[in-house]
């Protein structure tokens, strides 16, 4: 009976298999290739060593520059594999190796750190490899919760393919991908984050979302996302939005946790500011509000996804992409005051973002099928006439 089930499913598995190998060719030609030879990319470049620039961060838009270049002092670590690269993914790969020398915010995304170094030890290999390994094996996994969770949207198998076609060649997916950095893994958990509150899984939301936040503080938005689909503004005084805050409030309680037991404040952000302590990291502020500094944040926006953000026009062809929406001006407003990331950070909302934009495809492949069956019908006529 299971042979026949299997036999009977055959057709589904082969899509699969052929959407696997159509995007591990596009993973590999965009950004996969790269790990044998550096020198030929410009995608990737300033996150290997290279001098920072003296007006790397101008001081005019930071009145505390002295605590922003205390953050910067010499990493010191036993091993030196960590020199290879600059930027963030130079923090993570030093505090892989020795935990003590995280800094905050980087000491706080624990779970990818610690993975990734029992990897190493697993597989008797480098810190850099452990990273690509784990990479690779998650950036499956999310195309095939992708895909599933596309379906539900109620694509077709065909849409969904482009949809992880317009996941895989993100520029953040492409920028990070071999590097040891936290995109990837944090994309894993916003996908069961999304997946969780699409099927009103609790348990799945509270694991999803917990180990995101463990993952990257950005992934707080899991409980903007909670109570933009379950709040009920007509009863809001009842016992089910006393539920749902109980259940939003706790990445919260997680980020705060994460701080209290390694030693920071419990408002802690970017480079030890403290906001409870009425410390604010005024320089993005500060550069956002300049003209070019706002100039600048426009563009890196829009490179996060360039023309796939017209898929926001569609917002009104989905209740549940339409809820979720409500959080992009939350995450913008975070990556404006705390991000010098913008494009990369930005990449997190693929899963509300890509999918609006599908139903321009999807529009046009039912198009297009209709048109076929009413050529073929009158095709039919005529031949019998």
């Amino acid at each position: 009976m299971r042979l026949k089930t299997m036999l009977k499913n055959s057709h589904k598995y082969q899509f699969i298999i052929l959407e696997l190998l159509i995007l591990f060719t596009i993973i590999y030609s965009t950004s996969l290739h790269l790990i044998y030879d550096k020198s030929e990319t410009r995608i990737t470049t300033r996150y290997y060593w290279q001098k920072l620039p003296a007006n790397y961060m101008p001081k005019k838009f930071f009145d505390d520059i002295g605590k922003f270049h205390q953050y910067k002092e010499q990493l010191k670590v036993s091993s030196k594999e960590w020199t290879l690269f600059s930027g963030d993914s130079r923090f993570y790969l030093a505090q892989t190796i020795e935990q003590s020398s995280g800094k905050p915010p980087y000491k706080y995304r624990i779970l990818p750190t610690s993975i990734a170094k029992l990897i190493k030890h697993i597989l008797n290999t480098s810190y850099y490899k452990a990273y690509l390994i784990l990479n690779i094996i998650l950036l499956t996994a999310i195309v095939l919760i992708f895909r599933d969770y596309l379906l539900k949207l109620g694509f077709n198998h065909v849409t969904t393919l482009f949809g992880n076609i317009l996941f895989v060649t993100m520029v953040t997916t492409t920028n990070t991908l071999i590097l040891p950095m936290l995109e990837i893994f944090s994309f894993f958990w916003m996908i069961l984050i999304m997946i969780s509150i699409q099927r009103e899984n609790v348990l799945l939301f509270i694991f999803s979302s917990v180990l995101g936040v463990m993952t990257k503080e950005i992934l707080l938005v899991a409980s903007f996302l909670w109570i933009f689909h379950n709040l009920s503004l007509r009863n809001l005084f009842s016992s089910m939005n006393f539920k749902t805050l109980i259940i939003a409030s706790i990445p919260g309680i997680t980020f705060v946790l994460l701080r209290y037991f390694l030693g920071g404040g419990l408002a802690e952000v970017n480079y030890g500011y403290n906001l409870l302590e009425g410390e604010f990291p005024k320089g993005y502020l500060n550069h956002f509000l300049s003209w070019n500094g706002f100039i600048d944040t426009l563009i890196a926006f829009f490179c996060a996804f360039s023309f796939v953000w017209a898929g926001l026009l569609n917002i009104n062809k989905s209740r549940f992409l339409a809820k979720s929406s409500l959080a992009i001006p939350v995450i913008m407003t975070v990556i404006i005051l705390l991000s010098g990331q913008k494009t990369r950070t930005l990449g997190i909302i693929y899963p509300i973002i890509i999918p609006l934009f599908l139903f321009y495809i999807d529009s046009y492949i039912r198009n297009v099928a209709n048109s076929n069956s009413k050529e073929k019908l009158i095709t039919g006529v005529n031949s019998h006439e």
